[in-house]
């Protein structure tokens, strides 16, 4: 209290507990139930921290606990390798765009870089992975501890010519433990930079360099050199993370939000599985009837089948019923729901099991879990892995004197599983038709490149014509009711099986006769 309201309370009580209870109604009606203080929030604990505080303190240890986690729970793994599935799939399509000024540039640009992505030996640091593999296993790492390290390997000229390099360029996945944390300087004056958890930021606050050992931390086998980190400069790194909060460096595990659940529903399964055995296992007791009997029992320590008994006077043979496991499906089911909505995928496609929805409600996930994926797709993988892969791949091929001037990458996601084929096919047709969609939109939804797919159709209706062969499916000669359609006056259709004739010329009309003609 103020001391007014203390000089009150001691000249009129009654007043000033007026006033108190005044005050605290307000406060009542002004505060936020997530705000209030009471016994139902008394062990909430919050702190007001900076993104990088919240995830510095057990960094670490939370990123050991997701990869146990994978390793050890199925329904971890299942939900990283939905996520991997789901975004890398079978591969990215790159084709390079071309200005009119570059001519057929844009073809041996795109030529160069998807023989670059498909061979190990040329993309690969390691060489074992294509470039579909490598951005698998970056996005695997990615969602697994939280974060992961693509790096820009420029070998020397003789590693190009032992290696039989097309371009001088070569990638490493890493993962976020080669980043030295130990790093971790402030700004000793408002011109100077600073390093913050190993990644060095310049005056104005952008990311400079980062402090990467020399081989991985936790590696166990004995290496001839001590471990030791030098700067790499920020250019030649993509770190790959979710920002989640403003001003977070450091990304966490897609997991963090359900590891104690994972971890819980692990100890209930091993629980109720213990608990069925024991159920499952048949013990008896040997009574004493009548209480007179002083004979031992001749029943052996353990029940075989088959096992012939031979009781005594007054004894009998009682079997011992343990209650049986309690019904725990729904538990195990909400454990399960509120995993599935922590990691960001739908139940079914955390667990398999689809016998508890309907169509509508299983195409609603569905449609949900898309819209996940495109904004992880055009918001985190596009713009900061894909597409710096590519700036990395055209300053490579400049190096060797492949103009890549006015050209720019133009990716394609593997295509999206329809989930009701027929109706979604039907409705991308009406929306073309009503000029709602582009067709290379369309064409792009199912992974295809436009351009390809028009050279494909080019070459197989040539071969059609070449044969005499008329599909329903040719929209040039069929309509989609399965009519000919409409053609020109004197144009004629190749009959089936024979080679095409050309069409004759309609006769020329009669010239008008003049009066005079008799």
């Amino acid at each position: 209290m103020n001391p007014f309201e203390q000089l009150l309370a001691a000249i009129a009580p009654r007043a000033a507990l007026k006033r108190q209870a005044a005050r605290l109604q307000l406060e009542q009606m002004r505060r936020y139930d997530g705000a209030a203080r009471g016994r139902r929030t008394d062990n909430w604990v919050t702190q007001g921290s900076s993104a990088d505080a919240a995830t510095a303190r057990g960094f670490g240890i939370m990123r050991d606990r997701a990869r146990d986690l994978v390793r050890n729970n199925p329904y971890a793994k299942k939900a990283v390798e939905s996520w991997v599935t789901n975004l890398i799939g079978a591969g990215w399509s790159f084709k390079a765009k071309q200005s009119r000024r570059n001519g057929r540039q844009g073809e041996r640009v795109t030529e160069i870089m998807r023989a670059w992505m498909a061979d190990p030996r040329q993309c690969d640091y390691h060489g074992i992975q294509n470039f579909d593999g490598l951005m698998a296993q970056a996005v695997r790492c990615w969602k697994e501890s939280g974060e992961v390290l693509i790096r820009m390997r420029t070998p020397s000229r003789q590693a190009v010519q032992r290696l039989g390099l097309t371009i001088p360029l070569q990638l490493q996945v890493m993962e976020g433990d080669w980043i030295d944390e130990t790093h971790d300087t402030p700004a000793m004056s408002d011109t100077a930079g600073w390093t913050k958890r190993g990644i060095v930021y310049d005056a104005e606050g952008r990311r400079d360099r980062f402090w990467i050992y020399n081989y991985h931390p936790g590696e166990s086998a004995v290496q001839a050199t001590a471990i030791t980190s030098n700067t790499v400069p920020a250019d030649e790194i993509i770190h790959l993370f979710t920002p989640e909060r403003p001003g977070m460096t450091r990304g966490v595990s897609c997991l963090a939000p359900v590891m104690v659940r994972l971890r819980d529903l692990g100890d209930l399964l091993d629980a109720r599985l213990m608990k069925e055995k024991v159920a499952a296992c048949l013990s008896a007791a040997v009574v004493d009837l009548d209480g007179t009997s002083d004979q031992k029992s001749t029943i052996g320590e353990r029940l075989e089948p088959g096992a012939v008994v031979r009781l005594g006077p007054g004894q009998d043979i009682r079997a011992i019923n343990p209650p049986a496991a309690g019904e725990i499906d729904r538990v195990i089911k909400t454990y399960l729901l509120e995993i599935a909505a922590g990691i960001g995928i739908t139940y079914e496609e955390l667990t398999g099991d689809y016998s508890g929805g309907s169509f509508t409600q299983g195409r609603m996930g569905w449609i949900g879990f898309q819209r996940r994926l495109q904004s992880d797709t055009w918001q985190v993988l596009a713009p900061l892995a894909f597409n710096r892969v590519a700036e990395w791949a055209f300053n490579a091929m400049n190096a060797v004197g492949i103009a890549t001037d006015g050209i720019a990458a133009d990716w394609t996601p593997p295509r999206r599983e329809l989930f009701d084929p027929q109706s979604e096919t039907n409705s991308t047709i009406s929306r073309v038709r009503a000029g709602l969609l582009p067709p290379q939109e369309a064409i792009r939804a199912d992974g295809y490149e436009p351009d390809e797919v028009v050279r494909l159709i080019q070459e197989w209706n040539q071969l059609l014509d070449a044969a005499g062969i008329v599909l329903d499916t040719d929209p040039r000669k069929v309509s989609a009711a399965g009519l000919t359609q409409v053609r020109p006056l004197g144009s004629t259709l190749p009959p089936t099986g024979e080679p095409p004739v050309e069409a004759e010329q309609p006769p020329a009309p009669a010239a008008p006769r003049s009066p005079s003609a008799g």
